[in-house]
């Protein structure tokens, strides 16, 4: 079974996929260290199995940090670009580097399913990675999919928005659906909507819409 994990108020990080099955836990990502915990007591709610494998879709903190909590007991792979970019951190420790790199593709046979792994060379970063769960039908794709579509949402946006101010409220509304985070959506139609001309105090007010994913869960 795949489960998808995000931190309350998407403030944790990236999203987290979770294979649970009788071969164990498969991570893709895993937030902060700090919230990396909460996200073990979170899996013992569907399965005790140890995690024995965590893929980093790629290098960036609010994905990856949770390593250094994990990598005792499970087996850290990523793209071989993710540990030449982490080698250079002088704040992170040996137990945040992965510990299994690979170049084009990798297979994983866990939990009953093929788990292919492909680097996406012109992607979010030079390291990002899709994890496919193929019986699933279930693809993690880190942050390439909203990174790759970003300025066509905000072109749209922006001419909606210039005609009826007021529908940037639906479009934090809705935006916040897909990114499934709070904050996401903040840092990402605020600086536009401050371009657009919308006044701070409006923005204010617009701000309980970035709570959309709470009524309409994707």
């Amino acid at each position: 079974v795949i489960k998808m994990l995000s931190a309350e108020n998407g403030f944790g990080g990236g999203n987290v996929a979770a294979s649970i099955g009788a071969d164990g836990i498969l991570l893709v990502d895993n937030m902060y260290e700090a919230v990396t915990p909460k996200l073990i007591n979170a899996l013992k709610t569907f399965s005790d199995s140890s995690i024995r494998y965590v893929v980093n879709s790629h290098f960036h903190a609010d994905h990856i940090v949770g390593n250094s909590v994990l990598s005792a007991n499970s087996a850290i792979i990523a793209h071989e670009n993710v540990l030449k970019r982490l080698k250079v951190k002088i704040n992170l420790t040996k137990a945040s580097l992965p510990q299994i790199t690979f170049s084009e593709e990798l297979t994983l046979h866990f939990n009953g399913e093929d788990v292919r792994l492909f680097h996406l060379p012109n992607g979010h970063t030079d390291g990002d990675v899709f994890v496919y769960f193929t019986s699933s039908k279930v693809i993690h794709m880190g942050d390439t999919f909203f990174n790759g579509n970003i300025e066509f949402f905000k072109t749209h946006i922006a001419d909606i928005v210039t005609q009826y101010p007021f529908l940037f409220a639906v479009a934090l509304f809705f935006m916040s659906i897909m990114l499934f985070s709070q904050a996401a959506t903040v840092r990402t139609l605020y600086p536009l909507g401050i371009a657009l001309g919308i006044t701070p105090l409006a923005l204010v007010a617009m701000f309980p819409a970035v709570n959309g994913y709470f009524f309409i869960p994707n």
